[in-house]
C-alpha cells in the first residue's frame, strides 16, 4: 500500500528535469556545420521529442553506426517555433568506447555558473593563506 501511496504522490508532483539547452559548440564539429548554436533548446531529434538531456543521450546512444544527416530540431533562444538543423555523421560512435555521443557532435550542456562564496572563516581551523 505504501508503494501505490509513494508512486501516486510522486504522480501528483512531478519530476524535475534539465531542459537540454546547448551551451557551447566547438567549431569545425557537426553542430556547428549545420549551424546549432549556443543557447538553443533542443526540442527533438530524428523526429522524437527530447523533453530532457535524459532523453537526449538515450536517442543519440540507439542510433549508433547511424550514418547520414542527423536531424535535430531546436529552439533559438527567445524564438517560439523549433528550426530543423542536419548534423553530417558517419559511422557516428562506432569504435568509441565509452561512446561520447554529445561530444562527437560538438556540443556542450549549458550548466548555470555558480560563484564560490565564501560564508564565514572559523577561527582556530585550518584554511588557506594567501600569499
Amino acid at each position: 500500500m505504501l508503494a501505490i501511496v509513494a508512486y501516486w504522490a510522486l504522480f501528483v508532483a512531478g519530476t524535475t528535469v534539465v531542459s537540454p539547452m546547448v551551451g557551447s559548440v566547438a567549431p569545425d564539429s557537426p553542430a556547428a556545420e549545420a549551424g546549432l548554436a549556443e543557447g538553443h533548446e533542443i526540442v527533438a531529434i530524428q523526429g522524437d521529442e527530447m523533453r530532457s538531456w535524459e532523453d537526449v543521450n538515450l536517442k543519440l546512444v540507439s542510433i549508433i553506426g547511424f550514418s547520414g544527416e542527423l536531424n535535430i530540431d531546436a529552439r533559438p533562444e527567445g524564438a517560439s517555433d523549433a528550426q530543423r538543423y542536419g548534423l553530417p555523421v558517419n559511422d557516428y560512435l562506432v569504435r568509441q568506447d565509452p561512446p561520447q555521443p554529445l561530444q562527437t557532435l560538438g556540443i556542450t550542456p549549458w550548466q548555470p555558473e555558480f560563484p564560490a562564496v565564501l560564508g564565514q572563516v572559523v577561527s582556530g581551523r585550518p584554511q588557506i593563506r594567501q600569499a
